[in-house]
């Protein structure tokens, strides 16, 4: 017996397409404010996620400056400027991620859920 070719295409059914059109015809009545709040959660979350990937791309850690470093060795002295980069590039994210999740909060505080 010969074993069936496998297919890993999602299967689309009317399930998959009924939230789109419950979007479009106004059903779930997302308000602009939820849809500003993503907008900006989106790119935050992101940011927050590839932290470690943006600072090794655009090597950030060259940019960082220690007060201290004639008391450190070079492996703690590298790690550390990593470390402070990664740390930065996190925080941007968050400042990013807190408005949109507290446009999100009011958004649904005001709809009464």
């Amino acid at each position: 017996m010969v074993p069936r070719k496998l297919n890993f295409r999602p299967i689309l059914d009317e399930s998959f397409f009924s939230l789109y059109l419950n979007l479009l015809s106004g059903v779930m009545n997302i308000s602009y404010l939820e849809i500003l709040g993503l907008l900006l959660m989106v790119p935050g979350a992101v940011t927050i996620y590839l932290a470690k990937m943006i600072v090794n791309k655009h090597r950030l850690y060259e940019k960082i400056t220690c007060n201290f470093e004639d008391e450190l060795t070079e492996e703690e002295l590298t790690e550390y400027k990593n470390n402070k980069a990664i740390l930065t590039v996190k925080t941007m994210g968050m400042m990013l991620l807190l408005p949109g999740l507290i446009l999100i909060i009011i958004a649904l505080s005001t709809k009464g859920f």
